[in-house]
């Protein structure tokens, strides 16, 4: 076989032996996803290919460029075989593996003490597992834990002889520690948030033969991190509540402590030889200003209203933070000390483009000791040096977000750093004498950012609305979801290829933003990396919330270099368009709050990034001074001119949170009586009512006109509470308890009672019931029963095949098992994915232009918010790597946020006129509307066409009730257009009346275009609309049959996913891929079927999902495995698999067998994994619905049964 197989088998391993070294290519969608090679043996941060952070550069020495022997840059501590000892506890006496405490080896970073308690078999289950996290809580919480490594001198690599002293450097320490280096203790670590460099002389090495390092987490330092870590450690509303909390750390304000989980080295740890004669270390880069200056070739034409790709002027404003090796010291406080020769250091940056780095666009340099003298008069940071450079960059291609450039990929360029040490004298300078004795690079892109929050043309800047301008350009639509973290354990957190593909996901969803949200943590670089690949812009909150001690301590040290030390390292990625100063927080209610959050917090972002928006939290009313109050960005021109102080405003409606429908039904850790009320008898929305004015509120008012001209509201969180599929979250439970209320017999869980009196730490361990269930989150009965019309708690075995042995027990209720559970689990999706439709339907329909869901991902293998289930790593069980999608998630690819959005439903008042008059007087019940969010006009010489078709779900009937051409928009004027449905059918074929809940209405929107003489329509948009629930409609469903008739393995060399001759998929405007090998799936429907829905364990993801069928329709599903290396590697030319040799010999006989092997696994598990349900295969029997189980059948005491 031609192909070289070594790279890809590594790859394969990927999804079957945990941390992998290679990236492969895997593509979804109408999506390209970035490939990225990897290699964590390396310590080469340049590729941009690990979770490591941009490490601390030095460099080596000119004399020694030639010897074999010179000392080694870094070395990494990551991979040896640390040890983890854990004292004898000081309450409970659990049993150890030694007689001093518990003492695990071969423990390797990232780390967390639960991970490697369970790793290390002293924990019997997955911390996850049940309830295993709150049951052996003490077994963490009740010890001092210390993490120890030893190095021998002979091991460093390094010459004995020339080294003057080591760096430690530790990238990130969660909970308070204390580093001791050969028994020294040499500083404490209490930020989660920060890097902590340690020097050791060299004389202290030699004298014990090497260097002992530990990293020791007494119990009694905990309480000291003043809420300086990830602040839902201990649990949220859609995280694991861990019941452990740390003391009271601020007497004077009215909270008890911050909650807590695991703690441990989550990071990287690497030492820094430092030779004699080695001076700087560069700490950081940051570029603090992007500003655009205008364009090389001012004839050009401005087509969209901003700045247009090509020939742009660019002024990049650099910081670059050097390390004087030799000043710093544990303390920070030795005065900088320069060399005489100082004069002769020159620091040199170039713009270079990415793919050929011999084009040079813009280069300068500077000498560090007039840098020196500056900084000397500022009285900054004395181990430091901070070198500021300004250039102006010319013929620069801009980076825009996704969907707004027509070019396939985003412009990003490469800013090279080297320092020079010359040997000349100031009569005698010649570019010869110097030589380059450190370097490093930077990826950026440019763009101008603004964030619009009053009328561009009026002179008061009242504040009146809230959008993105990106490049001069308004972002049509700000769509997108909050982000969370992707594990509450360290050393299981996110791969990279999990972060990568997560973002891929959103992306592949048609989102163009994500907000970080403040309560979780910053990610690693490679999540930055794939929003910059993929366009995706980032609004990231400050990791701080009021809640717990998570706030900032106002003017305080340790708070001061977090914020400098994350805003400085990620300033080079592009996708941050704005950085938030918290979550949720009061910075406008006391003087105390104001001065932590706006008169600290965010003067200190200010003044070190001003190429970006600030703003004052998420939510937030903005800015009255401080800011240039047309952009929201710092009023300062650079980071040492003098900057204004920022005055904000409280939130006055512009930036709204909400709302939110939170699941409720039985006692859990978040639900309990009158929790929230409103959530018991919620409206489904269903079909959605548009409430006709031109009044714009927070609420979902509809719109006759919507631009950015009128107030308009920026949403940046609203969610449904749901849950994860079967296979997500069986894995982690015992199969007794298989139900959503954990297979307790459902009247008795109204006797189930939870402790709410800790509102963070709501704890149900003395239920009666020991019930796993009321542990994750909010329940779903609530959302089952208004979407479904009753919720099924209870099945006889009969009616379920895996609990039916045929024997007498037939008509057995049993309250838990793999159908019942199934089914609970798809309608509360279902419903989450109706709630969320309806809702976005009413928002598009009105002038707001920015949506962010709450949430996108999910933190655990159970209930939450999120469209994607948890799927932190490759090859978890029940797990996708970066999430399994939810039916939200499809719908948000294919009708929710898509450019061109059409819905329809019914409206309680007429339409008005719009200022050309039409419009008005017709009381036609039902509507549709169209809305375009594209950048740029469609072409009006093309014809856009509205089409509705009527479907009666008893009969499947189907009519035409509209087809009506679409005028030519404006987009400065309106986005949406609106139509009246006359027309509805009242009565069948057959004459007889329609139940107003047996129909669906199925919109299309089409462009025709003429293309070599012939017609072609494309669909640009399409959607569905019930008359009313599901329960409604569940007395006139007939039953479905839906099946899956066939599946193919299909092998193509340019094979699109999606079929361009396929008129019912909306056209998008992504990048174009290659995709070789995928399953084609057939499935059959003998009547109108509902939310049809595909799902399998294994990696990967389908081109659609929970869609709608129509009688005797088959549906082509494609789905796309994550692992087309083994695809690639496994198949023959035609894309068949290859049957294994009778004979292996050679290694590469021995690759292409394992990836045969593998690739036969893979499909094995597909195979039998993949299921189709709908909602009649749950609720339609043959012989009618299935309606919930009578009342006296409860008495029958439901022994569980086991698979």
């Amino acid at each position: 076989m031609a192909i070289a197989l070594a790279g890809i088998v590594a790859s394969a391993l990927v999804l079957f032996a945990g941390t992998p070294s290679f990236f492969f290519c895997a593509r979804e969608g109408d999506d390209e996803r970035v490939i990225r090679n990897v290699d964590e043996k390396t310590n080469d941060r340049s590729s941009s290919t690990s979770l490591r952070e941009f490490p601390i550069e030095t460099g080596i020495h000119e004399e020694e460029e030639e010897d074999e022997n010179r000392h080694s840059r870094r070395v990494y501590l990551d991979d040896l075989n640390w040890t983890l000892h854990g004292s004898v506890p000081t309450k409970e006496p659990w049993k150890s593996n030694r007689e001093d405490g518990i003492h695990l080896s071969n423990v390797h970073l990232p780390s967390d003490v639960i991970s490697e308690l369970y790793l290390g078999g002293v924990l019997p289950d997955d911390p996850l597992y049940e309830s295993t996290w709150l049951m052996y809580r003490s077994l963490w919480t009740e010890r001092d834990w210390t993490y120890r490594v030893k190095i021998d001198w002979n091991d460093l690599k390094t010459r004995k002889h020339g080294v003057d002293k080591f760096l430690v450097v530790l990238d990130g320490i969660k909970m308070g520690a204390t580093i001791h280096i050969n028994g020294r203790k040499v500083g404490e670590a209490r930020n989660q948030f920060r890097r902590f460099v340690f020097p050791i002389h060299q004389r202290i090495v030699m004298a014990s033969n090497g260097l002992e390092l530990e990293v020791r987490f007494p119990k009694c330092s905990r309480d000291l991190v003043q809420g300086r870590f990830m602040a839902c450690s201990g649990g949220w509303d859609w995280a694991p509540y861990s019941q452990t909390r740390v003391g009271d750390l601020h007497p004077l304000d009215d909270h008890s402590g911050s909650t807590t989980s695991s703690f441990g080295i989550h990071k990287s740890v690497y030492l820094i030889p430092i030779v004699e004669k080695e001076r700087y270390g560069i700490e950081s880069v940051s570029f603090p200003m992007m500003e655009y200056i205008g364009r090389s070739n001012m004839d050009q034409e401005d087509t969209i209203g901003g700045i247009i790709d090509g020939n742009n002027v660019f002024l990049l404003g650099i910081n670059v933070e050097l390390l004087d090796l030799f000043a710093v010291t544990n303390d920070h406080e030795q005065v900088l000390v320069m060399d005489p020769n100082d004069d002769y250091y020159v620091l040199q940056a170039k713009v270079t483009n990415q793919e050929d780095e011999s084009v040079v666009l813009a280069s300068t340099s500077v000498s560090l000791s007039q840098q020196q003298q500056q900084q000397q008069q500022q009285q900054q940071q004395q181990d430091r040096l901070f070198v500021d450079l300004r250039m102006n960059v010319t013929n620069v291609n801009l980076w825009w977000p996704r969907g707004m450039s027509q070019q396939s990929t985003t412009a990003l360029y490469h800013v090279h750093f080297h320092l020079h040490r010359c040997f000349f004298t100031k009569d005698n300078m010649k570019d010869d004498d110097c030589t380059p004795i450190l370097s490093t690079k930077r990826t950026i892109g440019f763009r101008d950012v603004a964030l619009i929050t009053s009328n561009p043309t009026s002179s008061n800047h009242k504040r009146t609305s809230m959008y993105l301008k990106i490049n001069g350009t308004p972002l049509p639509l700000a769509r997108g979801a909050n982000l969370i973290p992707p594990n509450v354990f360290e050393k299981q957190h996110a791969t990279p290829l999990a972060l990568q593909t997560l973002v891929q996901n959103a992306a592949s969803a048609n989102m163009n933003l994500l907000r970080v949200w403040g309560g979780g943590t910053y990610l690693p670089p490679i999540f930055y990396e794939q929003c910059d690949a993929l366009g995706i812009l980032l609004f990231h909150d400050l990791m701080y919330v009021d809640q717990q001690h998570h706030f900032p301590t106002a003017f305080d040290d340790n708070n001061e270099r977090e914020i400098r030390y994350q805003v400085r390292k990620l300033s080079t990625h592009p996708s941050i368009v704005a950085w938030s100063g918290c979550n949720e927080c009061l910075y406008y209610k006391t003087q105390l709050q104001t001065d932590r959050y706006i008169r600290f917090a965010m003067e200190v972002v200010a003044n070190v990034d001003q190429s970006r928006v600030v703003w004052p939290g998420s939510p937030a009313g903005g800015w009255s001074a401080g800011v240039d109050l047309a952009t929201n960005k710092p009023r300062t021109g650079h980071h040492d001119s003098k900057q204004e102080s920022l005055v904000a405003i409280p939130p006055d409606g512009k930036e709204v949170h909400g709302p939110y429908l939170h699941g409720s039904g039985f006692a859990t850790v978040n639900s309990y009586k009158d929790a929230y009320p409103g959530d018991v008898s919620f409206d489904v929305m269903l079909p959605p009512l548009f409430q006709m004015s031109e009044t714009t509120s927070s609420s979902s008012t509809s719109a006759r006109v919507v631009n950015t001209q009128k107030p308009n509201i920026f949403v940046s969180e609203f969610g449904c509470s749901t849950m994860s599929s079967f296979e997500s979250m069986s894995p982690f439970l015992k199969p007794e308890h298989w139900s959503l209320h954990g297979g307790v017999p459902y009247p008795q869980t109204q006797n189930m009672t939870c402790d709410h009196s800790d509102f963070w730490q709501p704890n149900c361990s003395n239920n009666t019931f020991q019930n796993p269930m009321s542990e994750r989150n909010y329940p779903c009965v609530n959302l089952i029963q208004r979407y479904f019309g009753h919720y099924p708690y209870q099945l006889h075995r009969k009616d379920d095949p895996t609990n039916n042995d045929g024997g007498k027990d037939a008509n057995r209720v049993v309250y838990a098992s793999r159908k019942l559970f199934q089914m609970q689990l798809y309608s509360c999706m279902i419903a989450q994915a109706l709630q969320i439709k309806s809702r976005m339907e009413l928002f598009r329909s009105s002038n707001k232009f920015g949506l962010l869901v709450w949430q996108l991902n999910e933190i655990w293998p159970t209930g939450g918010w999120g469209s994607l289930e948890y799927g932190p790593r490759e090859a978890m069980e029940g797990q996708v790597v970066g999430g399994r999608w939810k039916p939200l998630h499809y719908w948000y690819k294919h009708l929710l946020f898509t450019d061109v959005m059409v819905s329809c439903g019914t409206k309680n008042n007429p339409i008005p006129e719009d200022q050309d008059g039409n419009g008005g007087g017709d009381d036609a019940s039902w509507l549709c509307y169209v809305r375009d969010d594209r950048v740029s006009n469609h072409n009006n010489d093309n014809k856009i066409i509205l089409m509705v078709e009527q479907i009666d779900v008893t009969s499947d009937v189907s009519q035409v009730v509209l087809h009506r051409q679409i005028p030519p928009m404006d987009h400065d004027k309106n986005r949406i257009h609106w139509f009246d449905l006359p027309n509805l059918q009242q009565t069948n074929q057959e004459g007889k009346e329609v139940d107003c809940h047996r129909t669906v209405l199925v919109a299309k929107v089409i462009e025709v275009t003429q293309q070599q003489h012939q017609q072609q329509d494309h669909v640009l948009a399409k959607n569905w609309a019930l008359s009313g629930s599901i329960g409604q409609m569940l007395p006139h469903l007939r039953h479905s049959h839906v099946r899956i008739t066939n599946t193919h393995f299909h092998a193509s060399s340019s094979a699109s996913p999606v079929d361009p001759t396929n008129d019912d998929e909306p056209r998008i405007s992504f990048v174009p891929q290659q995709h070789k090998y995928y399953y084609e799936i057939t499935i059959h429907a003998d009547s109108m079927a509902l939310f049809v829905t595909l799902t399998t364990r294994s990696e990967g993801v389908f081109d659609d999902n929970a869609f709608l069928m129509q009688a005797n329709e088959n549906r082509l599903i494609r789905f796309y495995p994550y692992v087309q290396a083994i695809m690639i590697a496994a198949a023959d030319g035609q894309g068949n698999l290859r049957t294994t040799a009778s004979v292996v010999e050679t290694e590469q006989e021995k690759e292409e067998e394992e990836m045969i092997m593998m690739r036969q696994d893979y499909e094995s598990v597909f195979l039998n994994s993949l299921r189709v349900e709908d909602v009649a295969s749950y609720y339609v029997k043959e012989d009618g619905w299935l309606s919930d189980l009578k009342q006296e059948d409860t008495h029958q005491k439901g022994v569980t049964s086991k698979e």
